[in-house]
């Protein structure tokens, strides 16, 4: 009970502090580091050392939570369709990170062994920052799916060498340490398996009604697993991460269980980063600024660098190899945990490798997701919508700036707070820049594929060039009559139909009374022939609201 005054605090204050962050059309996670930052001993000291030192469970739950989440967005499917060309980029980044980090500080502390473990803390993802960051901003798409696979396979490399090498680096273990944290790491992740399993099965014997039942069961399994691992001192994270994926590749109906255990992932989010904030010091930063240099910079040039070449050489298009890199730079949590091992042993120069993590995560929860953001926004994953939002509705709403506008009307005065409408939003600000679509040369298979992949009801027929030629409507399909012979001879071209083409300045009612009228889902958007993206039903009801 001690410390629910700081929770409810942090709760209520996170309101405010993500919406001026919003305001300024920054992710709100800036704003929940900043506020704890200000509650935290650097400035107020309302969340003081004694509630980070109680907060220990909570930030490992929502560590756990978070990987949880991480572990939710990794498709069997998608992974199929991209998967060589990611673990390319993947296997890349995290070796030159590596190599490059454990070179400079093979110099700089002058044991390499000690460098190895810098390295290895250096390739991990932080993954709240980037599935928050992804959430938040609603972005969807190949590359978003793409940056959360990957910030998975990070986390799970990083904690499998970290835990076979610290031990022994740190001599708090001998060589037969390697064998037992082998078979801990399988237990985990085969754990992580089984309670996924059982939470899909439970979701599929559990009627709609039953939702409460359904969520009560789901984190109940949740946490018999996380309480197994702590028990036989398992790897709780990779447990939590495998469960993830488990339950959502396993789902029989539409991901119930994930839609319950998803309830509380706000409040756990919000908690993190106050927490997180709270634990920056700035003194830390001054004090270690020649190495957290090094370590920022070396790290940045290892990820920049490993996911261009990797995805060169994955044969991946322009887009992963210009904007992964700078995607994969967030940088806390798991980070934060393992510099805070090293610093617990006994070790001579433990706390100085400590602190120069620490203080990097810092500069990189600072910088991070902004890198990331902007990479989702370039690729044309994020819709121009859910930017627009950022700062359109004011920190006081519509009716209390009524309220004040009144008071000041009464005397006299002018307004002292100005409420700003937003704009009008048309189909360029809800378009999908990145949508599935058809070559003109492409056969019956690939066009049924293709269908099976969106679950629309019509795709475009794109060319090289861009250049728009129609639609294949899927009763064309439905219709056809398909043999060995057809199925070679027919190409998309043969399939297209004509329908109404958007402008990006047309209006959103507009586009629905033409998709009501030609039944489709989803129409082109067009700029004199050329194809510039696409809008469904779902996102012109999600502008109108």
């Amino acid at each position: 009970m001690e410390y629910l005054l700081e929770i409810g605090s942090i709760l209520v204050l996170s309101v405010l502090f993500g919406e001026v962050a919003s305001r300024f059309k920054l992710p709100r996670l800036i704003g929940y580091l900043t506020g704890g930052f200000i509650l935290g001993p650097s400035v107020l000291d309302y969340l003081d050392i004694d509630f980070l030192n109680s907060s220990r469970f909570l930030k490992h739950f929502s560590l756990a939570y978070i990987m949880f989440v991480i572990g939710t967005k990794i498709k069997g499917e998608r992974v199929i369709n991209l998967g060589r060309g990611l673990l390319w980029i993947a296997m890349f980044e995290i070796t030159a990170t590596i190599l490059l980090t454990t070179t400079a500080f093979s110099f700089f502390f002058g044991n390499p062994l000690y460098a190895l473990l810098i390295g290895i803390v250096a390739a991990t993802t932080a993954p709240a920052a980037t599935a928050m960051i992804t959430e938040e901003y609603h972005s969807e798409g190949p590359f978003t799916d793409s940056i959360l696979f990957i910030v998975g396979v990070d986390n799970l490399v990083a904690l499998i060498l970290f835990n076979l090498i610290a031990p022994i680096v740190l001599k708090t273990s001998d060589i037969f340490h390697i064998s037992q944290t082998v078979f801990m790491l399988i237990i985990s992740i085969l754990l992580g398996i089984v309670m996924g399993i059982a939470v899909s099965y439970s979701e599929s014997g559990t009627s709609e009604k039953n939702s409460g039942a359904l969520f009560l069961i789901s984190f109940g399994i949740f946490f018999i697993g996380l309480g197994i691992t702590s028990l036989i001192n398992g790897y709780y994270l990779l447990y939590a991460l495998f469960m993830g994926i488990t339950i959502s590749n396993a789902s029989v109906k539409n991901q119930d269980a994930l839609n319950e255990l998803f309830y509380i992932k706000t409040p756990i989010y919000i908690l993190f980063f106050f927490i997180a904030g709270a634990s920056l010091h700035i003194k830390t930063i001054s004090e270690m600024r020649w190495a957290v240099l090094v370590y920022v910079l070396f790290r940045t040039a290892g990820k920049l660098a490993g996911a261009y070449i990797g995805a060169r050489k994955g044969r991946l298009e322009d887009t992963f190899r210009k904007y992964a890199g700078t995607g994969l730079l967030t940088h806390a949590g798991l980070a934060t945990g393992l510099a805070i091992y090293i610093g617990d042993s006994a070790v001579e120069g433990g706390h100085r490798i400590m602190n120069t993590i620490l203080t990097g995560t810092i500069i990189f929860e600072i910088f991070g997701p902004l890198f990331l953001k902007t990479s989702l926004v370039k690729t044309g994953e994020v819709k121009v919508i859910h930017i627009m939002k950022k700062g359109m509705e004011p920190i006081f709403d519509s009716r209390l700036h009524s309220v004040l506008l009144e008071l000041t009307k009464a005397f006299g005065l002018k307004s002292l707070v100005k409420y700003r409408e937003p704009g009008e939003v048309k189909i360029k600000h809800i378009m999908r820049k990145k949508f599935t679509t058809l070559s003109p040369t492409d056969h019956i298979q690939e066009i049924v594929k293709a269908f099976e992949k969106t679950h629309a009801n019509a795709l475009p027929v794109i060319s090289e060039n861009n250049i728009f030629h129609g639609i294949i409507h899927l009763n064309e399909l439905e219709h056809l009559f398909v043999n060995d012979v057809t199925e070679k001879l027919i190409v998309a071209e043969d399939l297209v139909i004509q329908c109404t083409k958007l402008s990006p300045e047309d209006e959103l009612l507009h586009a629905l009374k033409i998709m009501q009228k030609e039944g489709l889902d989803c129409l082109p958007v067009v700029n004199e022939d050329v194809f510039l993206g696409i809008v469904t039903r779902k996102d012109i009801v999600t502008g109108m609201a």
